[in-house]
């Protein structure tokens, strides 16, 4: 199944945004799916603060999973530290 997601890392994120990123892409593949296009939008300014944090960077990812492998593959995605927020939609 084709899934979206979108995710907003840390602005002041411990390492860089593209160990991160190609973190998240190594999980995609470790359970079973394939990264189909990654799109950098870059720093923004949130409209509120969240966490205490006034702005982020934000990442969209195109990717294709079994839908029996997405929920174990959110579980690890929680846990990765200096993810803000993040959102999967089927596309």
């Amino acid at each position: 199944m084709n899934y979206e997601m979108m995710y907003i890392l840390d602005g002041d994120i411990k390492g860089s945004v593209k160990e991160a990123t190609s973190f998240i892409s190594e999980l995609v593949k470790k359970h079973e799916g394939r990264v189909s296009k990654e799109d950098f939008w870059g720093k923004r300014k949130f409209a509120y603060p969240i966490n205490l944090k006034e702005d982020g960077v934000y990442v969209v990812l195109y990717f294709e999973m079994a839908p029996k492998n997405l929920k174990e593959f959110e579980k690890e995605l929680k846990l990765k530290e200096g993810i803000v927020r993040y959102m999967i939609g089927r596309k």
